[in-house]
């Protein structure tokens, strides 16, 4: 293979590359996260919503002008049984706060809407979503310093941010999640699975943040503005469709793992953008986006992947990049491969 390009694109990349950075950091570190309720629990006197203590079958639709309800025991079902829980834009929908063995679904079409906190768990275990909506609050689900936490075959849409984990161990699987302003998923300080979801339309995708595990397997990213964003992070990224998201398919900084077996097309600017990271990439097909896999202050391993029909560069490489490249096929790309002099 050899090198090509033009000197203005010499020049041009790198400076994109440095300008690309900072918009990433931008967009992570201008919105925080909160990191607390601020609607805390104010035990049996709360007055302002449901404390449930039993399995719990809505009969009807609740509508609250603060916090909606709280789980108040160990071991409880509440069952929305296709029925809405409305907020007027404050306070938590469902709290499961130090709790153990607690499932909240939906039913056929139950809903939570209209509160900063759609379902908020803490310091709770063994805690399963399911079958619920969740639209039109600042954080739809909020899970903090939780372990095994599912949320499964639930529409989490139109938040801020759609799933947010910080120091917890979740599975997010078979979710639609989508339209969400800021994130889809948030995962911060968590392990995690985000197994087979629809995550489209959100600002983000799934941003991991300081993750020492988290699984992305599986999964249709398609038209958010960056698809995945990964952070000092350790990924495994498997068999996912990742498509037609805007500056980037998949973005890593300072991040381990491995990336296999997806399919990684039509993205606007980037089908993956290495920066500071030494992960793996195996057989993957990245086709058609304006440059397959960018490479900068990394040493990847690229085995055995598809890079094909990008339209400015198959492997653009940075001067102080080295990757190892073994088996690829790497052709009909405006330029296959490009290593800065």
């Amino acid at each position: 293979m050899g090198s090509g390009g033009s000197s203005s694109l010499d020049m041009v990349y790198p400076i994109l590359a440095v300008s690309i950075a900072a918009f990433i950091l931008f967009l992570v570190f201008s919105v925080e996260p909160v990191w607390a309720d601020p609607y805390a629990y104010d035990g049996y006197g709360d007055s302002d919503g449901w404390i449930v203590t039993s399995d719990t079958r809505l009969t009807g639709d609740l509508f609250f002008d603060g916090d909606g309800i709280t789980i108040g025991a160990d071991g409880v079902v509440l069952d929305l049984n296709g029925h809405s829980i409305h907020g007027s834009g404050s306070g938590v929908g469902v709290r499961v706060l130090h709790r153990g063995d607690v499932t909240v679904r939906g039913g056929r079409g139950g809903l939570v809407e209209g509160f900063e906190f759609g379902v908020y768990i803490e310091g709770s275990s063994d805690v399963r979503v399911g079958s619920l909506k969740v639209r039109d609050c600042t954080y739809g689900v909020f899970i903090w310093s939780s372990v095994d936490v599912r949320v499964r075959w639930s529409l989490i849409s139109d938040n801020g941010v759609g799933i947010n984990s910080f120091n917890s161990i979740v599975y997010v699987i078979g979710n639609g999640i989508r339209v969400n302003n800021l994130y889809g998923v948030y995962l911060d300080s968590s392990t995690s699975t985000v197994r087979g979801n629809i995550i489209s339309k959100n600002g983000m995708g799934v941003f991991t943040y300081s993750s020492t595990s988290v699984s992305i397997h599986s999964n249709t990213i398609k038209e958010n503005d960056i698809g995945l964003n990964i952070v000092d992070s350790k990924v495994t990224i498997k068999g996912n469709l990742i498509t037609a998201n805007g500056e980037f398919g998949v973005y890593l900084h300072n991040t381990d793992g491995r990336i296999s077996k997806n399919i990684i097309k039509r993205n606007l600017r980037y089908g993956i953008y290495i920066l500071s990271s030494d992960v793996t990439l195996k057989e993957n097909v990245i086709t058609q986006n304006d440059v397959g896999v960018a490479i900068y202050s990394s040493n990847p391993t690229l085995i055995r992947n598809k890079i094909t029909n990008n339209t400015s560069f198959g492997v653009y490489c940075s001067q102080d990049s080295n990757p190892t490249m073994r088996g690829n096929k790497i052709r009909n790309n405006g330029t296959d491969y490009y290593k800065e002099n």
